[in-house]
């Protein structure tokens, strides 16, 4: 099913970034692609929870999102990774 193929690209993407990258020192320093990406993800993961998606996902998998989104904000919301406040990580982390 091609919307499954997509949760999972972006549920992927956000492991990533969760589990290997933010595990090191280095993506304090990673380039702003890092973020952008993990951003689109969430985004098109919270998008997914709305009620005209709610058949595609049943309530344990909708459980799992909403707790890797945020995992994935609090994580880039970090001090441990966001270097000030105009950095890519905080905003991304922050919202409008």
């Amino acid at each position: 099913m091609f919307f499954q193929r997509c949760i999972d690209a972006a549920v992927e993407n956000c492991t990533t970034l969760l589990d290997k990258l933010a595990t090191t020192t280095y993506l304090r320093f990673a380039p702003d692609g890092h973020f952008v990406f993990a951003s689109f993800a969430t985004a098109f993961l919270v998008k997914m929870m709305r009620p005209d998606y709610r058949h595609l996902l049943d309530q344990s998998e909708r459980d799992k999102i909403v707790s890797l989104i945020n995992r994935v904000v609090d994580v880039m919301g970090s001090r441990d990774i966001s270097i000030d406040d105009k950095h890519s990580a905080w905003l991304s982390a922050s919202g409008p």
